[in-house]
C-alpha cells in the first residue's frame, strides 16, 4: 500500500466581522453564527441606539456575546481575518477609503457594493485597491447575484456549449409585492408614465452594478464593449393593485418596470442584461416562471436557454421556534438594493441611514 500523507489539523474558525447590519448584513450574521467554520467577532453599525447592544437585539434569539459597535477602530481591535461589507450603498465612493484602510491593515474584505470588476471603472480605480492588497497581503472580493454570479459565471459557463455566438442575454424577473411603498414608489411603481419620464433613480443606481457584469464577461471573452445603451420601459396596470407590502397602484399607473442595458461590440448589440420588476401576478410577464427567476439566453449554434429559480431555504419549511428569523421574502440583496435606490432621492442622508 502507498503511504498516506498525514492530514493537517483543521484550522480554527475564520474570525469574521460584519460591517453594516442591515438586511443583507443580518442574513450574513445568521449564517456566520450557524456555520461551524466561522466565528462572529464584531459588528460595525451606524445606528447609535444599537451601540453596545448584543447582536441578538437585531436577529432575535439568545444573546451571542457579540455586541454592535459604531466605531471602526473597535471592529479592527477584534482582529477579524475578514470583514463582510454590507453597509448601505449611497451611490458614491463613501466606503473606498475605509475598505483600503482595512486591506492595508491585513484584513481581507468581501463587499456587496459595486466593486465586482473595478477595472471597468478605470485603471486608477482598480490600481488603488490592488496596491492596498499588496501592502496588507490581503484579498478584496466583491460579489452578488447580479452582478457577481448570473452573468459572470452562469452565462459564461453556458457559452461553453455553443458556437458562433450572436448575443448573450440575462433576464431577471422579480415579484416585488412584499416590498414597502417607501422603497417602490421612488423607483416608479404606482406613478404615472409622465412621472417616469423624469425618474432615473433605478437606472442610475443599477447601472453602476450592471455595467460591471457586462464589461467583465466582454473582457474575458476578448470582446471589449464600445458603448452601453440603457433603456427603461414602464408598463401600467389595467386594474388597481394592492400589495401585501401595503402599496396601492391605481389603474393606469406603473406596475411593471423593465430596465435594460445593451453592450455594443462595434455596431453589434451583443451583451444584454435586463431587470424585470413587477408588482404581482396580474402583470407578470409570461417568461417569469417563478417569483424570483433568472433566464440566460445565448443565440448561437446551438442556441441555449438556462433558467434558474431562487426558492425559500429548507429551514423555512421546518416548524418555527421562538427567536427564529422572519420568513424568506426573496433574494436579500434586492430588498436592500431597492431601499438604496429610494434613498438616493433624499438630499439629506445621515450616516445612521447607512445601516
Amino acid at each position: 500500500m502507498m503511504p498516506t500523507e498525514p492530514r493537517s489539523a483543521p484550522r480554527p474558525p475564520y474570525r469574521v466581522a460584519v460591517w453594516g447590519p442591515g438586511k443583507m448584513g443580518l442574513a450574513a450574521i445568521r449564517e456566520i453564527l450557524r456555520l461551524p467554520e466561522t466565528q462572529l467577532v464584531a459588528v460595525l453599525g451606524y445606528n447609535r441606539d444599537n451601540d453596545g447592544a448584543d447582536i441578538s437585539k437585531l436577529i432575535g434569539g439568545a444573546p451571542t456575546g457579540v455586541t454592535v459597535t459604531t466605531n471602526m477602530d473597535r471592529m479592527i481591535e477584534a482582529k477579524p481575518e475578514v470583514v463582510i461589507h454590507t453597509a448601505r450603498d449611497l451611490g458614491g465612493s463613501e466606503a473606498d477609503d475605509e475598505i483600503i484602510r482595512l486591506l492595508e491593515s491585513g484584513i481581507n474584505v468581501i463587499s456587496v457594493h459595486a466593486y465586482q470588476y473595478p477595472r471597468s471603472r478605470g485603471q486608477e480605480f482598480h490600481q488603488k485597491f490592488e496596491d492596498a492588497c499588496k501592502r496588507g497581503d490581503t484579498t478584496f472580493y466583491s460579489s452578488g447575484t447580479n452582478p457577481g454570479f448570473l452573468y459572470e459565471r452562469l452565462a459564461a459557463l453556458a457559452t461553453g456549449v455553443t458556437n458562433d455566438i450572436q448575443y448573450i442575454k440575462l433576464q431577471e424577473f422579480l415579484r416585488m409585492e412584499n416590498h414597502a411603498p417607501e422603497s417602490l414608489v421612488p423607483v416608479g411603481f404606482s406613478t404615472t408614465l409622465a412621472d417616469m419620464e423624469n425618474n432615473n433613480i433605478a437606472a442610475v443606481f443599477a447601472s453602476r452594478y450592471i455595467s460591471m457584469a457586462l464589461h467583465f464577461l466582454a473582457d474575458k471573452l476578448g470582446m471589449p464593449i464600445d458603448r452601453i445603451e440603457q433603456k427603461v420601459t414602464p408598463i401600467v396596470t389595467p386594474k388597481t393593485i394592492t400589495t401585501p407590502g401595503g402599496l396601492t397602484a391605481k389603474e393606469g399607473t406603473v406596475a411593471y418596470l423593465v430596465h435594460s442595458w445593451t453592450g455594443y461590440v462595434g455596431d453589434k448589440p451583443f451583451f444584454v442584461n435586463e431587470l424585470h420588476w413587477y408588482l404581482d401576478d396580474s402583470v407578470k410577464p409570461a417568461a417569469a416562471l417563478h417569483p424570483y427567476y433568472y433566464l440566460v439566453e445565448i443565440e448561437g449554434i446551438p442556441s441555449v436557454r438556462v433558467g434558474l429559480e431562487v426558492r425559500a431555504p429548507y429551514t423555512d419549511r421546518q416548524p418555527a421556534r421562538e427567536g427564529d428569523r422572519a420568513p424568506y421574502r426573496g433574494p436579500t440583496h434586492y430588498l436592500a438594493c431597492v431601499v438604496n435606490m429610494a434613498l438616493l432621492r433624499s438630499p439629506h442622508r445621515r450616516p445612521s441611514e447607512r445601516n
